[in-house]
């Protein structure tokens, strides 16, 4: 004579029961993701920012013409700026903090 034992379904969640791989993926996977971005974020921090080439440094100035600004009589050139140290500021009319700026960079004027 065979006895019947009634079948019990276990929780999938019982305690030391091992999670199944897919969930496992799933939390480990952007973790990954996370800890390989914190690493290039680091060093790209680190770097020497004077040790990135540039193919501009040690270079002459590349030839310009510019006309005069509405109101001004003098333009702009690449002759105007021989064997001075020089700074342009480029600005956009609609960018408020270049607006804010402006009348700080012509008070040497």
């Amino acid at each position: 004579m065979t006895s019947a034992e009634p079948v019990v379904a276990r929780p999938s969640s019982v305690v030391g029961e091992a999670m199944p791989w897919t969930r496992r993926l799933i939390l480990v996977v952007p973790l990954i993701g996370f800890l390989g971005l914190a690493l290039a974020l680091a060093w790209g921090m680190s770097r020497n920012p004077t040790a990135i080439p540039s193919a501009l440094i040690g270079k002459a100035v590349p030839q310009f013409s510019l006309p005069p600004v509405k109101g001004r009589t003098l333009g702009l050139s690449s002759a105007d700026l021989n064997g001075q140290v020089s700074l342009i500021n480029v600005f956009a009319s609609w960018c408020v903090a270049c607006r804010e700026e402006h009348p700080d960079a012509n008070e040497s004027r």
